[in-house]
Order: structure tokens, then sequence, then C-alpha cells
């Protein structure tokens, strides 16, 4: 899932349980394992290897927060969680994301064959579900959820600002390299996620020129670009109801024991 969606996650649970963190960078934590990636000697591998469960030192407690971020992954993409990644891409996964994506695959399929591009079924079921994670993230956006966006940004400066240095030790122990490298990262994202840039990503727009950039598309061939769109409007048809994702992912995460540090 993306950055607002974790935010949201972790928001819910909070009003579920009725605390809220007591520093707003819980939030950065939250969504750490995707924000870091934005460095280039920080790979989505190292951040996605924290064990899930495995009980932290006082000094780390917050790395907590990136941990909820990967059950909550592990519940979209396999719908359960573990103590540890499940590993490799899977087109075989049960999780939400790849349900509500499987009638995206033959559409898929059929806009790579127009446009003249060969896709596989696994990388047709992986487009599938990266599309489904994006429209789940601006449905959240586009129906109004309570400043969400205004949260993401006051924590993400929050923690550039007054807490960067315990973020930069925990998080980076938690992935193996070194604090510093660790502080760029979060300081590139800050300066990248600014609001216009953000705002603009939370469009129909938005999202489509994402989609055809990350899977290395053509951006000015006018077909890609109308097939691409036409999908994700679909995909957003198909995310609409978020209850069906938040409410089995929340009771997953609370069946295993799991507790944040609030």
């Amino acid at each position: 899932m993306l950055m607002l969606t974790h935010t949201w996650v972790l928001r819910e649970l909070c009003r579920r349980i009725g605390k809220d963190p007591r520093e707003p960078d819980a939030y950065i934590y939250n969504v750490a394992p995707d924000l870091l990636t934005i460095h280039p000697d920080i790979t989505s591998a190292m951040t996605h290897r924290i064990p899930r469960l495995d009980p932290l030192p006082p000094e780390d407690a917050k790395g907590a927060y990136a941990q909820f971020h990967l059950l909550v992954d592990d519940m979209s993409h396999y719908g359960r969680v573990g103590e540890d990644s499940p590993g490799e891409f899977d087109p075989g996964a049960d999780g939400y994301s790849y349900r509500q994506g499987r009638f995206l695959v033959p559409r898929l399929e059929e806009l790579h064959r127009r446009i003249g591009r060969e896709i596989s079924r696994s990388d047709a079921v992986y487009q599938s579900h990266m599309m489904i994670e994006m429209a789940f993230d601006l449905n959240l956006y586009l129906r109004g959820n309570g400043g969400l966006l205004d949260l993401f940004l006051m924590a993400l400066d929050e923690t550039v600002r007054n807490g960067l240095e315990g973020f930069s030790g925990t998080m980076g122990r938690l992935i193996g390299v070194e604090g510093n490298t660790v502080a760029e990262a979060v300081e590139r994202g800050r300066d990248t996620y600014d609001r216009p840039r953000m705002e603009g990503f939370l469009r129909l727009e938005g999202r489509t020129a994402g989609f055809i950039g990350k899977f290395r598309l053509d951006q000015e061939d006018r077909d890609t670009w109308e097939g691409v769109q036409a999908l994700m409007e679909l995909a957003l048809d198909a995310t609409g109801d978020s209850s069906g994702f938040l409410e089995p992912v929340l009771d997953a995460v609370q069946d295993t024991g799991f507790r944040l540090p609030l």
C-alpha cells in the first residue's frame, strides 16, 4: 500500500483503541519501509526484511511502527501476517490488493497488446496489484478522509526538524545501514514529498502518470495514457469500500498480540 494508506490505517487503529501516538514521528516510522527507499543506498528488500513480530529494545521501541507497516503490507499482499516476510513476489497471492486486482489482469494484457508491448501473466498480476494500491490510496484522499495529507506532511516535517537523530538511529539499526544514510533519506523525502507535488499525485492524472512512469511505458503515447487512465478509473471503482480492507487488517494484527508503543 502507499503512504496515505499506511497513515490512515495507523490513525484508524489508534481510534479503535482510543489512544494516539505521543509524538507525530510515529507516522513517519510507520511509512519508513516505503519512504526510505528514496535513497539510492536503501532498497525495498532491506526495509521489508525487518522481522514483523520480534520484540525491540527500549531505545528502538518506535521501530514497532515500521513493523506495523509490514504487517499491513502482508495482509494487503498475502492475506495473512507472520514472523517474517513471505519472501519473493507470488503471483498467486490472495491478499486484498491481489484479489481486487484480478479483474484487471486480462485488461492489462490486452492494453499491452494494443500498444505493442509484451507482458507476462506474472507481470500483469504484479501491475494489477500496484494499480489497486494506487487507486485505494487516491480514494482515501478523494473521499475526504479528514486531513490525512496534512497529518503526513506535518509528521514528516516534525521528524526532520526535531526527531531526526532518534529516527535515524533506530531505523539504521533495523535495516542495517548508517544513521546518516537514513537521515539523508528522510530529508530527501521531506523535500520531494512537498504539498504541491503530493497534491499533483493525488489526482487521477497523477496516478496515471505515476503508473506509466513506474512501469516504463510511453508517457507521450495517447493510447497508453488513455488505456492506463481507463483502468485506473476501474480500480477506483473497485476500491471504494475501504472497510473491506481495514477491518480484516486491524483484526489480524491485533490477533497476533502485536502492540504499538502508544
